[in-house]
C-alpha cells in the first residue's frame, strides 16, 4: 500500500537569504517494514533539503515518523520573489510504484533596496554645474525611481536626464543633473548654493535625499575696466532676453561633449513581422539613431530620427526569430554611448486549418527536431564540460519518470528560436548542481558567456520560454 504522507503546514513564508521549515509525517499502512526516500519537487527543489532524506517505518500505521523540509532561498541580488508551489514526494525503496505526494506553497518576500550617490562633474561655474547621480539596486526586484532637485532659496533651476529610471537587481544606473543659477553674478567672490536631489520609488515606499553644492563664480574679474563691465552688462541683458525667447529649451552641454546615454524602454510586437520601439527622450539630443543588432552583437540595420521629441517608431518586415534593438542620442558633438539592448521574439502564426473529416487511421506524428546533446566541443585537455558564465533554463530530476521529456521539449523550443541550448547530465559536471540528494538532473543550459552580466541578460531575453532561468558566474 502507498505510504500516508502529511504536511504540518501547506503555506510558508520566508525572506530571501532566510530559512523556512515545515514538518512532514509518514505512516506505513502496509504489512511490511518499509524504507522510504523523500524529496522536494518543483522550482524550490534547488534550494531545499529534507532531513532526514531516508527513513524506515514499521507496518500497520502504528508508527509515525517525521522529517523536516528546509527552504533556503538565495539572498539578493540573485534572490527570487513571489509564490512558488512545491511538492513533497515519499517513495518506497522496495517498490517505487508505492509512493505519495503532498503539495504546499512557499511565499518568498521581495527585498527592495536602493543606494544612491551624488558625484560632482563640474561643481562650479559662471552659469552651469553638472552632477551625476548613481543609483544602485541592492534588492531582489526591479525598482522604478523618480528624481527631482530643489533648493530652499529658489536661486537655481534644474534638469535631470532621465527623470525616471528602472534599475534591475544588482545593477546601477546613472542619472545626469544640470544645475543653473537664475541670476548671473557680475563681480564678487564665488558664492556656494546648496541644493538637494530627491529620489523615490514610483510606489512611494522608498525615498531618499542627496545634498550637493554648486559654486557660482562671477563673470567679471576685478581687473576689468568700467567700459568692459558696461559691455558685459549689455551682453548679459541680451543673453537674458535670448533665454526668455528660448523658454522651455534645455541647457546645452559643454562644447565637444556628446549627450549622455538614454534608455530603450520597450520593444513590443504589433504584428507577425512588426515591432514598436519606445525610448526615453534626451534634453541634450538633436535626434536619435536606432540600431538593430545581429546575434554576434554587430549592427545589422539602423534608422535615423531627426526629431528630438520623437521617442516611438515601428520596425517592419522582420523575419521570425529573436530581434534586439538599441538607441543612441545624437547631439552637435557626436553620439552618446548605446543603450542596453532590448530583445523580443517573433513567431510566425500558422494559418487556421479548415476542419476536415477525421481520417480512418491516425497519421504518424512527425518526430520532433533533433536536440543536440553536446554541440560545444569538450574543453582542451579534458576538464569540466561547462565553461565561463552559464545559464540554466530549466532542469528535471533524472529519476523522475513523471517529468520525462520536459527538458527535451524546452531545449527544442529554444533551438527553434535560434538559441544554442544543450542538454547535460549534471553528474558529468562538477559545476552544475546534481539536485536534491545528488541523484542527478537533466539540465537545459548554455555556457561560454564572457561575464555574469551577459548570462543575466540571456535569461531576461528568453523569459517567454524559460521563465525560471538562473544565471551563474564564471
Amino acid at each position: 500500500m502507498d505510504p500516508v504522507l502529511a504536511l504540518g503546514e501547506d503555506l510558508l513564508h520566508v525572506e530571501p537569504g532566510g530559512e523556512a521549515r515545515v514538518v512532514a509525517t509518514v505512516r506505513n499502512a502496509g504489512d511490511l517494514v518499509e524504507q522510504y526516500r523523500l524529496e522536494v519537487l518543483g522550482d524550490t527543489a534547488r534550494w531545499s533539503q529534507v532531513v532526514p532524506r531516508q527513513i524506515s517505518v514499521l507496518p500497520g500505521g502504528a508508527e509515525e515518523k517525521t522529517v523536516t523540509v528546509v527552504f533556503r532561498p538565495p539572498a539578493p541580488p540573485v534572490a527570487v520573489a513571489g509564490e512558488f508551489p512545491f511538492g513533497l514526494r515519499c517513495v518506497s525503496l522496495e517498490a517505487p510504484d508505492r509512493c505519495a505526494v503532498v503539495e504546499g506553497d512557499l511565499v518568498v518576500g521581495a527585498v527592495i533596496g536602493v543606494q544612491a550617490k551624488l558625484e560632482p562633474v563640474t561643481p562650479s561655474g559662471r552659469w552651469t554645474g553638472r552632477y551625476r547621480v548613481l543609483l544602485e539596486n541592492t534588492g531582489s526586484v526591479p525598482v522604478r525611481l523618480r528624481l527631482a532637485a530643489s533648493d530652499n532659496r529658489r536661486v537655481l533651476r534644474f534638469a535631470a536626464a532621465p527623470a525616471e529610471v528602472t534599475v534591475e537587481p544588482g545593477k546601477s544606473t546613472p542619472v545626469y543633473v544640470s544645475v543653473q543659477s537664475r541670476q548671473p553674478m557680475l563681480r564678487g567672490k564665488p558664492v556656494p548654493h546648496g541644493f538637494t536631489v530627491s529620489y523615490e520609488t514610483v510606489e512611494g515606499d522608498r525615498r531618499g535625499e542627496l545634498a550637493g553644492v554648486f559654486e557660482q563664480r562671477p563673470i567679471l574679474s576685478k581687473g576689468v575696466i568700467a567700459a568692459a563691465a558696461l559691455l558685459v552688462v549689455v551682453a548679459v541683458v541680451g543673453a537674458a532676453l535670448l533665454l526668455r525667447a528660448r523658454k522651455g529649451t534645455d541647457d546645452p552641454l559643454p562644447s565637444g561633449v556628446p549627450p549622455p546615454p538614454i534608455a530603450m524602454t520597450r520593444v513590443t510586437r504589433v504584428g507577425n513581422d512588426t515591432v514598436q520601439l519606445v525610448w526615453d527622450r534626451s534634453p541634450y539630443a538633436k535626434g536619435y539613431l536606432v540600431q538593430q543588432l545581429l546575434p554576434d552583437g554587430s549592427v545589422g540595420g539602423s534608422k535615423e530620427i531627426a526629431d528630438r521629441d520623437q521617442s516611438v517608431i515601428t520596425w517592419e518586415k522582420l523575419p521570425p526569430g529573436k530581434h534586439c534593438f538599441r538607441v543612441l542620442a545624437v547631439g552637435p558633438a557626436g553620439r552618446s554611448a548605446p543603450s542596453e539592448a532590448i530583445c523580443t521574439t517573433l513567431v510566425k502564426t500558422a494559418p487556421t486549418a479548415t476542419p476536415t473529416a477525421p481520417p480512418t487511421t491516425a497519421p504518424t506524428a512527425a518526430p520532433p527536431p533533433p536536440v543536440a546533446t553536446n554541440p560545444l566541443p569538450p574543453p582542451p585537455g579534458g576538464g569540466d564540460p561547462v565553461q565561463g558564465a552559464y545559464v540554466v533554463y530549466g532542469s528535471t530530476a533524472i529519476e523522475d519518470r513523471a517529468s520525462q521529456g520536459v527538458a527535451e521539449a524546452m531545449a527544442t523550443r529554444l533551438q527553434q528560436s535560434g538559441v544554442p541550448a544543450r542538454l547535460l547530465d549534471s553528474r558529468q559536471s562538477d559545476r552544475v548542481s546534481d539536485g536534491p540528494g545528488n541523484t542527478g538532473l537533466l539540465v537545459v543550459l548554455r555556457d561560454g558567456f564572457r561575464d555574469f552580466e551577459a548570462a543575466i541578460a540571456e535569461c531576461k531575453a528568453h523569459l517567454d520560454i524559460a521563465p525560471n532561468c538562473v544565471a551563474f558566474p564564471p
